[in-house]
């Protein structure tokens, strides 16, 4: 019998994500890790999962503490 830690970010992901916005092409796992954060940038359609997305990372990754989502252009002048 499997469960939930049987399988991977990516397998959760196409589980959760509707089958309309999975044939737009919409990824949900290019993020970036830095330390203990991870990073996303998710479009605005998959935005109503993002708490989800964020979690079952957290679940996954045991050395994520942190999720974020980029919502502005970063802008920095050294």
């Amino acid at each position: 019998e499997l469960g939930y830690d049987d399988f991977k970010f990516d397998d959760i992901m196409r589980a959760i994500i509707p089958d309309d916005l999975q044939a737009e092409h919409v990824n949900v796992k290019g993020y970036s890790i830095i330390g203990h954060i991870a990073h996303f940038n998710l479009r605005d359609k998959v935005l109503d999962y993002k708490h989800i997305i964020g979690q079952v990372l957290l679940d996954k990754i045991v050395q994520i503490k942190t999720v974020v989502n980029k919502v502005n252009e970063i802008d920095n002048t050294y």
